[in-house]
């Protein structure tokens, strides 16, 4: 493959899921502007590292697909299991990446609200996934 056709499939896959991985680390370190961080600033200095070619490519392997969908399925289950309140705020702040002040907009109550919200909504998440054997 010529690298234009790389970097093309590269910012489609960005483009495509950006968004979905920047709210999931977004999850884990607890910091959007860190988890920005992680996702953009990375990825932008990956594409100024030189390429390294290999002979050997390794085999993604059945698992870890495999794995990937057990935990979305796991995950939606888990937030089957919270209140509308606490689905609709965990959506604008960790799906649409919405800030607390636009979250609280579009949801119609305060800004604490929210803060609350999404801290119980993250909080009984965290419980329901382990309730169900998963690790969160």
């Amino acid at each position: 493959m010529e690298p234009r056709g790389d970097s093309e499939q590269l910012r489609a896959l960005h483009d495509e899921y950006a968004q979905s991985l920047l709210s999931y680390v977004a999850g884990l370190t607890r910091d959007r502007a860190s988890a920005q961080d992680v996702v953009i600033d990375q990825w932008r200095s990956a594409r100024r590292r030189p390429e390294v070619l290999a002979d050997h490519v390794p085999e993604q392997t059945v698992e870890d697909t495999m794995q990937q969908t057990v935990d979305r399925q796991l995950v939606h289950a888990a937030l089957q299991t919270l209140s509308i309140e606490h689905r609709q705020a965990l959506f604008e702040c960790y799906f649409r990446g919405a800030s607390i002040a636009e979250a609280a907009d579009t949801l119609g109550v305060p800004p604490g609200t929210v803060k609350s919200r999404t801290h119980y909504a993250l909080r009984a998440l965290r419980q329901a996934v382990d309730g169900m054997g998963g690790v969160a």
